[in-house]
């Protein structure tokens, strides 16, 4: 949501978002994308609004990266994606169709790819992530110290 808020140059908005803990408040600042919106959570007003069409087009490379950084930063993370191995990968919220499957983890709907209403973008940055950090294992390219996961290479 920072990166969001960044990229409109909206930087008070991503101030703000920098300094919330709450996942939920971070996502309702993030997600505010209209003057009324913002204007009702707090937020500055005196931007121009959101370009939708502009968002879409570079939102999966913002989220790559920010995921890159947070699983080279954090060696639990990286290890975690890793130990996943070549097993499908979901994000399973019921009401993000762009992130998520649009189902939840417990309802009979997950079992079938085809009863999935979103396109798991998540997923598939995620499984892309651990493709490209495999063979980056394989190849000794990686970035963070060796000695914290040369053991979990392949």
């Amino acid at each position: 949501m920072y990166m969001k808020a960044m990229y409109f140059d909206y930087r008070s908005l991503a101030e703000e978002i920098m300094l919330t803990n709450d996942p939920s408040t971070i996502k309702k600042l993030g997600n505010a994308d209209t003057m009324r919106q913002r204007q009702a959570n707090g937020a500055e007003v005196k931007c121009r609004d959101f370009d939708h069409d502009k968002w879409r087009k570079v939102k999966r490379n913002v989220m790559l990266t920010g995921l890159r950084a947070k699983f080279e930063q954090n060696v639990l993370l990286f290890n975690m994606l890793i130990e996943t191995e070549n097993a499908l990968l979901i994000e399973a919220s019921q009401t993000d169709l762009f992130w998520g499957i649009g189902c939840s983890l417990t309802g009979e709907e997950i079992k079938s790819i085809d009863n999935w209403r979103g396109s798991n973008q998540m997923g598939n940055l995620l499984m892309k992530l651990r493709t490209e950090f495999q063979y980056r294992c394989r190849a000794n390219e990686f970035s963070i110290k060796k000695e914290e996961y040369e053991d979990d290479c392949f």
